[in-house]
């Protein structure tokens, strides 16, 4: 007997900060060289310590948390760039020296390197020497947001009156560190119980390419990984968790190693990223996967089981 196993998402019901469960097209600039985004002025650490490079999506903004000691590094570049390899379109990026300015929420330049600080105890300027990259320590003592620009120089001493970029420092209350905000749910083709296997890329190959197996095979077809974090992007401490639920209409479920049969439940304040794997039980039909997380819906897929066998 030989079955084909079909998988496609349904839908997604989360909260806004899920982007759509993290499953977004690529880009296609990554293959044309369309600019991504920042590329003299870019997030370089953000609260979580998630590091960002210069010229790909997002890097315009970061996340900080506001108190007397806590910052937030971005990352400097006014060297000389070949254009193809940034923006695509083969024409040279002048190099230039460069002027920044730090200001909202009480921020100031605490560090800084290659760059150099403006005079103060509390500097809120920096300046770039031609053909140079280097970093900023930027001071994020009070919620609110912070603007960083970057002014490029039309000549020696003189810089453009406009920003060439900018970037935000979103400053959240130190309250909201460790505390449940959002949580996203990645699927996986096949099965894996490491959850560094799981993500938006697995989860996008997921819903390209369909699943195969047997229905009464003991191989899991589908591996799901339940990740939960704070309102600052960081992942949740095991001690922070909230309760997750998932359950299969048709199928068993293993929750990590477990077997759970149709209806598997992790407790809250439990560990982070929480993998539950989908198995068939010898019925075909369409089967309806649900997760949920803190008592709301997260997540909704559908697994369509297929036989060969005759029934009558």
């Amino acid at each position: 007997m030989s079955t084909k196993t079909t998988f496609k998402r349904v839908a997604l019901l989360a909260v806004a900060a899920l982007t759509l469960g993290g499953l977004s097209a690529v880009s296609a600039s990554a293959t044309t060289g369309v600019n991504d985004g920042n590329v003299y002025l870019w997030c370089s650490t953000v609260a979580d310590g998630t590091a960002k490079l210069q010229n790909i999506a997002g890097n315009s903004s970061c996340n900080g948390i506001a108190g007397p000691a806590n910052s937030v590094v971005v990352s400097l570049d006014s060297s000389a760039h070949d254009a193809d390899a940034l923006t695509g379109d083969n024409a040279a990026i002048t190099a230039a020296a460069s002027f920044v300015t730090v200001s909202g929420s009480g921020a100031y330049i605490s560090a800084a390197s290659t760059a150099v600080a403006g005079s103060g105890t509390n500097p809120t300027t920096a300046t770039l020497a031609t053909a140079s990259t280097g970093t900023l320590t930027i001071a994020t003592p009070t919620s609110g947001t912070i603007t960083v620009s970057y002014y490029k120089s039309t000549a020696a001493g003189v810089y453009s009156s406009t920003a060439a970029e900018t970037l935000t420092i979103n400053v959240l209350a130190a309250g909201v560190s460790d505390v449940f905000a959002s949580a996203v749910v990645y699927g996986y083709t096949g099965d894996t119980t490491t959850a560094a296997s799981i993500d938006a890329t697995s989860d996008a190959a997921l819903l390209a390419t369909p699943v195969t197996g047997l229905a009464t095979d003991t191989a899991k077809v589908v591996s799901f990984k339940v990740h939960q974090s704070d309102a600052n992007a960081g992942a949740l401490t095991s001690a922070s968790t909230k309760a997750v639920v998932a359950t299969a209409s048709i199928g068993n479920l293993y929750s990590g190693n477990t077997l759970a049969g149709s209806y598997a439940a992790v407790a809250a304040k439990s560990a982070n990223d929480q993998i539950f794997r989908l198995v068939g039980d010898g019925r075909s039909g369409v089967s309806t996967v649900t997760i949920s997380v803190n008592g709301v819906q997260t997540a909704q897929y559908t697994v369509t089981f297929y036989s060969t066998t005759i029934a009558k």
